[in-house]
C-alpha cells in the first residue's frame, strides 16, 4: 500500500476530526446542527457509510424518519448488509408503524446486542415460527430491557401453542410475574445452567415471527402473582378515603443510555403535588428514589421503594393505585399489562411502541400518552398532566 502523502493525511486527519464535532453535537442533542455537519461531511465524503448512517440517526431523533430511511438506504448500498444501518432503518419503519416491512431488519439487534451472539453462530436452529415435534425444545431468551420482555408475553401463548416444549429465559425481576403460564413451558432464570434445547429465539424476534401488525396485536397479559402484603398495608394504611391515589415514577435506570432523554426527574413533578384530592405514591426504585428525600417532598410522596423487592410487588402497588403517572420505563408495560389506567409521559422523538401521535397506544389500551412538543422540555407536558389530574380528581367517585 502508498504512503499516504502530507497534504493527504492532513485531510484525512481533517474529515476524522470533522466526524468527531459532528458526532459530539449528536451526542449533546444538538441534532440540526449535528445534522447539517454530517450532510457537509456527506458532500464531502460521499463513500463513508458512517456518515450517512448517523445522518439517519439525526434525522430519526427528529422525527424526519422518511428522509432518515433515505440516509439508511444510502448506507446500505455503499455497505450492503451493515448490521446498524439495517437495524436503524427499521427503528425508522417500525415509527411509521410499518411494521411487516420492520420486523426482518430488526434481527439485525441480535448482532449488535452482545448477549446471547454466539447462538448466531447456529443460524440453522433459529426458530422461524415453525411446529416442533414433541421432544424439540425451544429456548426462548430476552437481549433487551425489562419493559421489552413484559412487553412480549403477549407473544408465550401462541408461540406454547406451535412448541411443546418451550425453555423460558426470564430475568430475575420478572421471575414473581410468571405464576401462571401454559404448563409446558419452563421457566429458568437468566444466568443458570439452559437446557438442552433444538431451537432459539429471542423475546422481541416473536412479533416477525408471527406475522404481527399494528393492527393485528394480540391483547396484552394480565400477569398472575402473589399479592405483596406489605404493599398493599403501606398503601392503605395512609390513604383517607375519598382521595385519589396516584402512583408517581420519573426516571428509568440511569445506566440506560436513553435515559437522559425520557426521565423527567422528580422535581419537574412537584407541581403535581399539589394538587387537591390526591394522595401520591412513590413507585420509584433505584438512586432516582433519593430525590424524594433531597427536594423533601416526602410528607407529600410516600416512598414505596423499600416494598418494592420485585415485579410482584409492584403490580401489588399498581392494582391498589387508581392512576400511575409515569416516564417510559418499564413501570408503564406492567401497569398496561395489568389493564391499569397509567398516563405516560413522553420524551420527543418517542420510542417507536408509543407511535409518534396521539393519546393512545395500539400495544396498551389502558395507557394515555402525554406528549412533549419540544425535546427535553418538560414544563408545558407537566402543566397539561396537571390540569388533566385536576379534571381527573373532580370525576373520581370512590
Amino acid at each position: 500500500m502508498a504512503a499516504l502523502r502530507s497534504g493527504s493525511g492532513k485531510r484525512v486527519s481533517a474529515r476524522s476530526d470533522r466526524f468527531a464535532e459532528a458526532l459530539k453535537l449528536q451526542n449533546q442533542g444538538r441534532l440540526h446542527r449535528a445534522a447539517a455537519a454530517y450532510w457537509e461531511l456527506g458532500r464531502t465524503s460521499p463513500g463513508d457509510p458512517a456518515i450517512f448512517n448517523n445522518l439517519g440517526n439525526c434525522l430519526r431523533a427528529l422525527g424526519e424518519f422518511e428522509k432518515a430511511i433515505r440516509c439508511f438506504d444510502h448506507a446500505l448500498e455503499l455497505e450492503p448488509g451493515r448490521a446498524t444501518s439495517r437495524l436503524n432503518r427499521s427503528l425508522a419503519l417500525l415509527s411509521l408503524n410499518r411494521y411487516h416491512e420492520a420486523w426482518a431488519g430488526y434481527e439485525a439487534r441480535l448482532e449488535v446486542i452482545d448477549f446471547r451472539r454466539e447462538l448466531l453462530e447456529h443460524p440453522e436452529s433459529k426458530w422461524q415460527g415453525e411446529n416442533l415435534n414433541d421432544g424439540e425444545a425451544l429456548y426462548l431468551f430476552g437481549n433487551q430491557g425489562l419493559g421489552d420482555e413484559i412487553q412480549c408475553f403477549r407473544f408465550i401463548k401462541e408461540v406454547a401453542a406451535r412448541v411443546g416444549n418451550v425453555i423460558l429465559e426470564l430475568q430475575r425481576p420478572l421471575m414473581s410475574l410468571a405464576g401462571q403460564l401454559p404448563e409446558h413451558v419452563t421457566v429458568i432464570e437468566r444466568g443458570d445452567p439452559v437446557p438442552a434445547f433444538h431451537r432459539w429465539a429471542e423475546f422481541f424476534s416473536l412479533p416477525g415471527l408471527l406475522g404481527t401488525a399494528i393492527d393485528s396485536l394480540p391483547q396484552p397479559t394480565r400477569f398472575s402473582f402473589e399479592e405483596n402484603g406489605e404493599v398493599r398495608h403501606a398503601i392503605r394504611n395512609v390513604s383517607e378515603g375519598g382521595e385519589l391515589k396516584v402512583g408517581l415514577v420519573w426516571s428509568g435506570s440511569p445506566g440506560n443510555s436513553l435515559n437522559g432523554i425520557r426521565a423527567c426527574g422528580l422535581g419537574h413533578l412537584q407541581s403535581l403535588l399539589r394538587t387537591e384530592g390526591c394522595r401520591f405514591f412513590s413507585l420509584q426504585v433505584g438512586v432516582p428514589s433519593n430525590e424524594i428525600e433531597q427536594l423533601g417532598v416526602g410528607d407529600r410522596l410516600t416512598d414505596l421503594a423499600p416494598c418494592l423487592t420485585d415485579f410482584a410487588a409492584t403490580a401489588t402497588a399498581i392494582d391498589e393505585l387508581d392512576l400511575v403517572i409515569t416516564t417510559d420505563t418499564s413501570v408503564p408495560h406492567l401497569a398496561g399489562s395489568q389493564g391499569a389506567e397509567t398516563w405516560l409521559l413522553l420524551h420527543r422523538p418517542a420510542d417507536w411502541r408509543w407511535g409518534q401521535q396521539g393519546e393512545r397506544c395500539a400495544w396498551y389500551p389502558s395507557l394515555r400518552l402525554f406528549r412533549q412538543e419540544r425535546m427535553r422540555d418538560w414544563g408545558p407536558l407537566v402543566e397539561e398532566v396537571k390540569s388533566a389530574l385536576q379534571q381527573r380528581v373532580a370525576g373520581h367517585q370512590p
